[in-house]
């Protein structure tokens, strides 16, 4: 996948996932509000160091990814849900973040994968979104 237009800092965005700085190269990401660059981004990251014992980014940050990635679906399809997936078992259910802001985005980003998944026929995809989904619905409970 080639970079984006440059809506952000690339070379510096990189040095960034090499100094493994996710919560400063994803809060730029996102607050850019561009799906393909966040993308890029995700497929540029290592999930076992973001999503690791101890998640690198922040439970706002990981929300945001939820809602961005699940804004858009449709292009990247196993990527974006396996990444859904990761930062929404990162999420701290007891957390403040989360009793305040998580259900509605949560619920987008499931219904959204609920769709593709009926007309995903990428394989990869279609068992990236059924993981996604379970998670999501086991949060949604």
């Amino acid at each position: 996948m080639s970079p984006p237009v440059l809506m952000i800092d690339i070379p510096r965005t990189c040095r960034l996932i090499g100094q493994r700085r996710y919560e400063e190269a994803f809060t730029t990401a996102l607050s850019k509000g561009d799906v393909e660059l966040l993308s890029w981004l995700c497929s540029h990251s290592d999930e076992h160091d973001v999503f690791g014992a101890r998640p690198a980014l922040g439970q706002a940050v990981l929300l945001s990814l939820v809602q961005q990635l699940g804004s858009d679906i449709g292009l990247d399809t196993a990527l974006k849900a396996t990444w859904i997936r990761e930062a929404a078992l990162s999420l701290d259910p007891a957390g403040q973040v989360f009793a305040a802001h998580a259900r509605p985005i949560l619920a987008d980003a499931l219904h959204a994968m609920q769709r593709k998944c009926g007309t995903c026929s990428e394989r990869e995809g279609v068992v990236a979104l059924r993981l996604g989904i379970h998670v999501l619905r086991s949060l949604l409970l």
